[in-house]
């Protein structure tokens, strides 16, 4: 029996660790679980590497395995080194980047959503509630303040003038 296995993972020369399970499958057939990481490359990028599965009998395995395992493990590899070295550029520019980079004002700081409702404000102090209710921002452009808008909206609807057409219905009783 020849045992050259090790020898084998050895002459890849690829930096990272391997996790190897074999599970039997069916008669005669097993699974072969490979997973290849590097400790350096960060956690986001481990999470998303899938191990390579091969399945076939002991003597399938034995004659192929190296073979088949060499370019994806090789790929693996060098998609983490690949990966490591830009999160390492990245949190470089980064940190460059907020130390250049002034801080905004208070007042620049007004998001576009406030500034629309700031104008709503001041056509309602106005009296002017149909210019206010539509400077309202629509829905579409702040999903996140629909709740505010509809209600901001309803509210200023309330302030119009009654409308002839919607105007509350007389009650009749009708005997029979």
């Amino acid at each position: 029996m020849s045992n050259t296995f090790f020898q084998s993972i050895n002459a890849l020369q690829i930096e990272g660790d391997w996790t190897i399970t074999v599970a039997h499958d069916k008669e005669n057939s097993l699974v072969v679980s490979v997973l290849f990481l590097n400790k350096k490359a960060g956690d986001t990028v481990k999470k998303n590497i899938l191990p390579l599965i091969l399945r076939g009998t002991a003597e399938e395995l034995d004659n192929g395995f190296f073979q088949a395992i060499q370019k994806p493990i090789q790929d693996t590899a060098q998609l983490l080194t690949n990966m490591e070295a830009y999160v390492k550029e990245r949190d470089k520019i980064k940190v460059s980047t907020e130390s250049k980079s002034p801080k905004p004002e208070k007042a620049e700081a007004i998001n576009p959503y406030e500034k629309a409702m700031k104008e709503v404000d001041e056509l309602e102090t106005k009296g002017q509630f149909q210019q206010a209710w539509m400077k309202v921002p629509p829905v579409e452009k702040f999903p996140e303040h629909t709740e505010e808008i509809r209600a901001r909206r309803a509210s200023l609807s309330a302030q119009f003038a009654p409308d002839l057409f919607n105007s509350p219905k007389s009650e009749s009783h009708v005997n029979s």
